[in-house]
């Protein structure tokens, strides 16, 4: 799917709210949001500060709309 074209600010706002006003888009952005801290919390706790660089991985999995995986 080609990303999409917006005229102005107020079209992509728009199109925004809507994309975002379903619940289940709303929870897993929580859980991804939650996902990607606990994945730098981890990283820095059990000695390995590199793994923190995965957290956009990790985070961004839980796409709604449009699955990473």
């Amino acid at each position: 799917m080609p990303p999409q074209e917006f005229a102005s600010y107020e079209d992509f706002f728009t199109f925004y709210l809507h994309e975002h006003s379903d619940a289940r888009n709303r929870a897993m952005h929580a859980v991804g949001t939650l996902l990607g801290l606990a994945t730098l919390i981890l990283a820095f706790a059990i000695g390995h500060p590199w793994y923190a660089l995965l957290w956009p991985v990790v985070s961004y999995a839980f796409r709604v709309d449009r699955p990473l995986f």
